[in-house]
């Protein structure tokens, strides 16, 4: 979203960093999902978040309903006030060891953490800079987490005035009721077409699904899907999947939203897409690549022979929902619901018109591994993404190679030897390490976390390797 459209008028989210001391020691052992450097949550990351310039009373009047509505659950549910008591108590004592062990291991990070007089030193200091600051030219000398209120508007100089008058005289309204109507964040690519440097393009919306265009002068044409979730954002200002990316590459993109689990069968959406086929929409570009992940993966697959030759980037692919080629699929319940008679309905056939297809999947996902195995032919390409689940493409961006991939296949670069290259680079986050560790555990050799244990000692992942002994105490004292 543009800066200029960010405020407060609908609601404020407050997230704590640095909570207290002790929940920093916790949040540094427990480590992060977040990024692929398991190790960020240090001193320096401490000083970066640690701030206590403000008090903000905000939240004060929610503290007593949320009190009584986690009393009311847990009269509600037989056992419930038990297991928080557990739960509190497993957590201070994790906390209560945690401060044990850098008192005898760190004692001048100790004391940095819990020394009051250094502590309240700490925060002497904060105030003094921003004391300083304050006293800088231009600002107002207060802090606030809520704008201000809004001032009005300086009067416009008298000829700009004329043409906002006139503008106003010439504007289809009935009245007051029609300028009532709220004025909404215009979505990022429309921005571009009307203020960025590519103006050609064009938006076709339809009951379930809609189309942009951005005509950005390439000779390579990106169409993504957007993916399930996507389809339960009812923002008017979203983006289609993967917009973000596209621009910042500088690619022709051809966004395909969903506004509703049906899996793009919209009939009128499939024959808007025909009509431009024929219309050699597709021929005016050298290289079009079709992208999306699990139902944007069906899309791009499906929908290849629009475009005979593309290549598609297919993050866990679902061939097709239509009862009579997967009968074994129960998942996604509303997509198989949806039509499935008409045309592109079987993404495994309509794999057959491209140049080439990456297929992108966790082969442990037996659903999955299912889909994949119905593509055949020459120019299919699996790559298997082990411990990544249903979620390949979230997994990628996580080990920080998503974006490498899709590059590489929109620019013919892409090799099955060089996506495992760069997947060995995923192998040290705490996804990939977590999901091996819980396959173990339901293994027939469950005894090998103790193995498993010992490497994430040596691969310099301690908070994953304690981790073992909270989530399978009973396979980790029997391997003892």
């Amino acid at each position: 979203m543009p800066p200029q459209l960010v405020s407060y008028d609908l609601a404020q989210v407050n997230h704590y960093m640095i909570r207290s001391h002790e929940v920093f020691l916790m949040k540094r052992w427990r480590g992060t999902a977040n990024s692929s450097n398991a190790e960020r949550i240090n001193l320096d990351y401490f000083d970066k978040y640690n701030s206590n310039f403000e008090r903000d009373d905000g939240m004060a009047p929610w503290v007593q309903p949320v009190q009584a509505e986690i009393a009311r659950l847990e009269a509600q549910v037989s056992g419930l006030s038990q297991m928080v008591r557990t739960a509190r108590k497993v957590y201070s004592d994790q906390i209560a060891q945690l401060t044990q062990r850098l008192r005898t291991e760190a004692p001048e990070d100790y004391r940095r953490l819990f020394d009051p007089q250094i502590v309240q030193a700490e925060i002497q200091a904060q105030q003094d800079r921003l004391a300083a600051l304050r006293k800088k030219p231009g600002q107002t000398g207060q802090l606030r987490m809520m704008p201000p209120e809004r001032k009005a508007p300086a009067p416009p100089p008298p000829r700009m005035a004329e043409r906002a008058k006139n503008a106003d005289e010439e504007a289809l309204t009935d009245g007051p009721e029609d300028q009532a109507i709220s004025v909404q964040a215009a979505p990022s690519w429309l921005v571009d077409l009307r203020a960025g440097p590519s103006h050609r393009g064009f938006f076709q919306s339809f009951d379930q699904t809609g189309l942009h265009f951005v005509d950005r002068g390439s000779r390579d044409l990106v169409i993504s899907f957007d993916n399930l979730s996507a389809a339960n954002i009812d923002q008017v200002d979203r983006e289609s999947w993967g917009y973000g990316f596209i621009r910042k590459n500088g690619w022709s993109h051809l966004g395909v939203f969903a506004y509703a689990p049906n899996w793009f069968r919209e009939r009128a959406m499939l024959e808007h897409l025909q009509r431009l086929a024929k219309d050699g929409f597709f021929r005016d570009f050298d290289r079009v690549t079709m992208i999306g992940t699990s139902m944007g993966a069906y899309a791009a697959t499906a929908l290849a022979p629009l475009a005979p030759g593309c290549t598609v980037v297919a993050f866990s692919p679902q061939s097709t929902l239509k009862k009579k080629l997967v009968p074994w699929e129960k998942r996604f319940a509303a997509g198989r619901k949806a039509d499935w008679t008409g045309p592109f309905h079987d993404g495994a056939e309509g794999a057959k018109a491209a140049g080439k297809v990456w297929l992108i999947y966790d082969p442990a996902m037996e659903a999955d591994l299912q889909h994949a195995n119905r593509f055949e032919g020459e120019n299919i390409r699996h790559l298997r993404a082990r411990y990544a689940d249903h979620k390949t493409a979230l997994f990628l961006r996580r080990a920080d190679m998503l974006s490498t991939v899709v590059r590489e296949a929109v620019e013919d670069k892409l090799t099955e030897a060089g996506f495992y290259r760069h997947y060995r680079q995923g192998r040290n986050i705490p996804w990939y390490l977590n999901g091996v560790a819980l396959r173990i555990a339901g293994s027939r050799h469950p005894e090998r976390l103790r193995r498993f244990e010992a490497y994430l000692k040596t691969a310099n992942r301690p908070q994953i390797a304690r981790s073992l002994h909270l989530r399978f105490p009973e396979i980790m004292s029997s391997a003892s």
